[in-house]
């Protein structure tokens, strides 16, 4: 009997070494896991802590300097804008500059020579530079009844051609400078009666005897109840074997200034 007591007794002794194996792992399984969770969150909050510094701080820059970008965008387009205004303002001054000169050089023609029934006022639409030689465009034709062969004035005084070409809203001018266009003139002290051949841009040459004192400066009239100066003398050109002399002058108008004309109608 008592051997068997024995027995029993070394039965039960694995039992509780099992009991307290499984206790120790226990214990230690919790302490890792609590440490090894513990060393996590410090790993992470240790190499996280930089990487949120820095996102904030990226944030920060970010919103900082997309307002200064903002503030330096609305600077250029505000900035563009009053150069447009500027650059508009520019033409309307000058568009302004050439409108006034228009009106005084019209009441300058208006004041000079008192206008009637049979003139005219024509704004030139082409010139010699782009027209044919020696022909202007203005812009008034049949429908304010202007007649081939009609006179034209420039100045309000100075004759420089006639209607050549009639259309519905325009017209066409042949100077009397144009080459072989022949016109009567007055020249010298007596206002001899003489033809003035064209020569092209405001020039002209005429034959005139040496009797007939003539000299640089002197004017060229056409013959009309009013005074007309025709042109002014630049040069005499003549040989001591010569009876003749060549008189070559110009027009006092400069057709490429010239805006305006005053037509003639026929009575």
């Amino acid at each position: 009997m008592k051997m068997n007591y024995l027995l029993k007794s070394r039965e039960k002794r694995p039992e509780k070494n099992i009991l307290k194996i499984v206790l120790i792992l226990a214990i230690v399984v919790i302490f890792l896991f609590t440490l090894s969770t513990n060393f996590a969150k410090n790993i992470l909050f240790t190499t996280g802590k930089p990487l949120w510094s820095f996102s904030s701080s990226f944030v920060s820059f970010w919103k900082d300097n997309i307002e200064t970008f903002k503030s330096k965008q609305s600077l250029i387009e505000e900035n563009r804008s009053l150069l447009l205004q500027i650059e508009s303002t520019k033409k309307d001054l000058l568009f302004f500059d050439l409108v006034q000169k228009e009106n005084e050089t019209l009441k300058d023609l208006f004041n000079r020579k008192k206008q009637s029934d049979n003139l005219i006022l024509a704004s030139v639409l082409v010139k010699p530079n782009i027209s044919p030689y020696d022909t202007l465009i203005v812009d008034v034709g049949k429908n304010n009844g202007v007649s081939v062969g009609e006179l034209v004035m420039a100045d309000a005084s100075i004759f420089i051609g006639k209607i050549a070409e009639v259309y519905d809203y325009s017209s066409k001018v042949i100077l009397y400078s144009s080459p072989g266009e022949k016109t009567n003139v007055l020249i010298g002290p007596a206002n001899i009666l003489k033809e003035a051949e064209g020569i092209g841009d405001g020039n002209f040459r005429i034959e005139v005897p040496k009797e007939i004192g003539v000299k640089v400066g002197d004017s060229i009239i056409m013959p009309s109840i009013n005074t007309n100066i025709f042109g002014v003398v630049e040069k005499v050109e003549s040989k001591e074997t010569d009876s003749f002399q060549s008189v070559l002058f110009k027009s006092p108008i400069n057709i490429q200034e010239l805006k305006f004309v005053e037509i003639v109608r026929k009575k």
